[in-house]
């Protein structure tokens, strides 16, 4: 059986699933019949077919019953101005309340990840989210001993790593700035463009994030360990083979930004 089935009695012979199919190349036949889609060994599992048939003529092998849903809301969109309005007002926050994340709510702002783009549909992004202060906290002191240990003679930063330690010696946290959850993405680092598939699905999380009135920050320090030493991932259970591709401390912002600034001029060559 192939993946997709065309059902003839529905069928109308528009050629719009053929035309929207990424594993189709060439020219749609113009010819009466049924729309000739993707081999088997091209076809993505993106749902472009059954996506977009009008009469809902087609069948995927990927997509059983209730897979497929009906766009909400006559497929509204929210429009240019409260997309921006959402661009400028997020925030990197670095001050949180002291109050748990519910696990409903990070849940949310996972089901933003799950549906951004990924290269060939590969859906390869996969998530550890921290909760429990104890591993937070070892998480923080283990990045900062890390980083203290890689600033050598003449690395630039090795007196910000010395600064990062004192303050976690205070009991401060530098690292996580005192959130309350950590989501971490990985993925098997063979996958096609792991690295950019998590970067746009924690995207998508940052604003699902702020959308549920939370506040997030990039853990750059880290990213960065746990690119160059095992201990970070270990200590997170990231599967052998996998890689940590981004991690984002979230929770409730203290303060209220009030106030959006400006960015710098675009910076764009036409051609």
């Amino acid at each position: 059986m192939s993946k997709a089935v065309i059902n003839p009695s529905l069928c109308t012979s528009c050629n719009i699933c053929a035309e929207v199919c990424p594993g189709t190349f060439g020219e749609p036949s113009s010819d009466p019949g049924i729309p000739k889609l993707a081999p088997d060994f091209m076809c993505l599992d993106c749902g472009h077919c059954v996506a977009v048939c009008p009469t809902g003529a087609i069948a995927h092998r990927a997509f059983p019953a209730g897979t497929i849903r009906p766009v909400e809301d006559g497929g509204r969109v929210p429009t240019y101005e409260e997309v921006m309005s959402l661009l400028r007002t997020r925030r990197s926050v670095r001050v949180f309340r002291d109050r748990a994340v519910e696990k409903d709510v990070i849940l949310k702002v996972l089901e933003g990840a799950r549906f951004a783009p990924s290269a060939t549909n590969t859906q390869s992004t996969e998530y550890v989210v921290v909760t429990d202060r104890g591993l937070l906290r070892q998480v923080a002191e283990l990045t900062s001993a890390i980083l203290s240990g890689s600033g050598g003679a003449g690395d630039p930063y090795a007196f910000v790593y010395g600064l990062i330690a004192e303050d976690m010696e205070k009991g401060r946290d530098p690292i996580l700035r005192g959130a309350p959850a950590l989501i971490v993405a990985h993925a098997f680092s063979r996958a096609n463009y792991a690295g950019v598939n998590a970067s746009v699905a924690l995207q998508n999380a940052v604003l699902a994030a702020s959308s549920l009135g939370l506040g997030t920050l990039w853990a750059g320090y880290v990213m960065s360990v746990c690119r160059r030493d095992e201990r970070v991932p270990a200590l997170l259970s990231i599967p052998d083979g996998h890689q940590v591709y981004g991690a984002l401390a979230l929770g409730y912002p203290k303060y209220e930004y009030r106030h959006w600034v400006e960015r710098r001029p675009l910076r764009v060559t036409w051609l």
